[in-house]
């Protein structure tokens, strides 16, 4: 199965629950696409953000 997440900002400290969520899915097989419109504005995140396979795109600057 595949899945995509949109996020307006990503990653961010705030989205802990999302994460848990989309390292679940993967351990269960799942193929995630991750998007998020603007790079995050602090280099402050969850250490479990590494564990995710699925990259992050970034829309292109404007």
């Amino acid at each position: 199965m595949r899945l995509g997440y949109l996020y307006s900002r990503y990653p961010v400290i705030s989205h802990t629950f999302c994460d848990m969520e989309m390292l679940a899915l993967e351990r269960l097989g799942w193929t995630l696409e991750i998007g998020s419109v603007y790079s995050p504005l602090a280099s402050l995140r969850h250490e479990h953000i590494t564990r995710l396979r699925a990259p992050v795109r970034y829309a292109p600057p404007q």
